[in-house]
């Protein structure tokens, strides 16, 4: 997005939440080791394999619950920006990660939509 700023394209309306909230999601849900599980008993030679890792972790991760912290600080600023559907990303570096299944499948939501 901030290419996309830079180069003065049109972009929608948005906000950036900085990877330690979603740190503290996978902390508050206690699922580090269940993705880490998940992770190392995946072949990151076998596409399929990848593919039902990823799926299994988006799983984890949909099903979560964000803490009433978090909920306090991104609420607004969704509301801010008026409801409707959202688009949520990561924003990795490839160079920055050790993960096999980081750059492999496509790690991103869409369609999300609600306060919930």
């Amino acid at each position: 997005l901030s290419a996309m700023l830079a180069a003065k394209l049109p972009i929608p309306p948005g906000f950036i939440v900085a990877a330690q909230a979603f740190e503290e999601f996978i902390a508050f849900n206690r699922l580090q080791e269940k993705i880490e599980q998940i992770i190392t008993q995946s072949n990151a030679k076998s596409p399929s394999e990848l593919a039902k890792s990823s799926k299994a972790i988006h799983r984890l991760i949909v099903h979560g619950e964000f803490p009433q912290e978090l909920v306090s600080q991104i609420l607004p600023m969704y509301l801010k920006i008026g409801e409707g559907r959202v688009f949520l990303s990561p924003s990795v570096h490839l160079s920055d990660s050790n993960s096999p299944l980081v750059g492999t499948i496509d790690h991103s939501f869409f369609g999300y939509d609600g306060e919930a």
